[in-house]
This record gives structure tokens, C-alpha cells and sequence, in this order.
């Protein structure tokens, strides 16, 4: 039985990991090489008090870190990346159905 923790701990990071730790090296290069997971997120906003229009802010976060310090707003681990005026019935429904195709069983 595995316990899904954070997405570091996933079996694809994982993997992804160690493949590029075992593929050679950029010649005359010492830099470690690391994998970078980032996670985007986005909601609908209320720019007004009165009225309907909305904004769609899209967030970035890294998921190699901890999902303790991601939650905690003083960390900053959250990053702005774009601003979308709205999300079309369309878009919404096509990752809706990449979910639902995607999702294991």
C-alpha cells in the first residue's frame, strides 16, 4: 500500500528523479540537476461589489516543496503567472472529460 503524501513522493517524481540523475551530464557542468514540479491552479474572482465582472487569476506553485510551508500565506509560495478575462463553457468541459479520462481505474 503506498500513502500519497506530497508530489515529491509520487511515483512519477520519483522516477522522473532518477532517470535524470542516471542520464550523463551536460558536459563542464557541476550544477546539481534537480526536477522542477510546478503546479497551476486557478479560480474564478469577483472583481466587484456590485455587478458580475470576474477575472481568472491563474497560480503557480513548486511542488517540491512541502505542502505545510505552500499553505501558509507569510511563505509567499505562491506566484501570479496570469490573469485570464473568463473561461469558455468549452474549455471547461475539455478538462473536465482529460480528468475523467486520465483518472486511474
Amino acid at each position: 500500500m503506498k500513502v500519497h503524501s506530497e508530489l515529491f513522493n509520487s511515483t512519477a517524481f520519483i522516477e522522473a528523479h532518477w532517470q535524470l540523475q542516471d542520464s550523463p551530464p551536460e558536459p563542464g557542468c557541476d550544477l546539481p540537476r534537480v526536477i522542477a514540479a510546478l503546479m497551476f491552479w486557478s479560480d474564478s474572482t469577483q472583481l466587484t461589489q456590485f455587478g458580475s465582472a470576474k477575472l481568472w487569476p491563474l497560480y503557480v506553485f513548486f511542488g517540491n516543496e512541502s505542502k505545510y510551508r505552500r499553505c501558509q500565506p507569510a511563505k509567499n509560495m505562491c506566484s501570479h503567472a496570469a490573469y485570464f478575462q473568463g473561461v469558455s463553457e468549452c474549455f471547461l468541459w475539455l478538462i473536465l472529460i482529460s480528468f475523467v479520462c486520465l483518472a486511474p481505474g
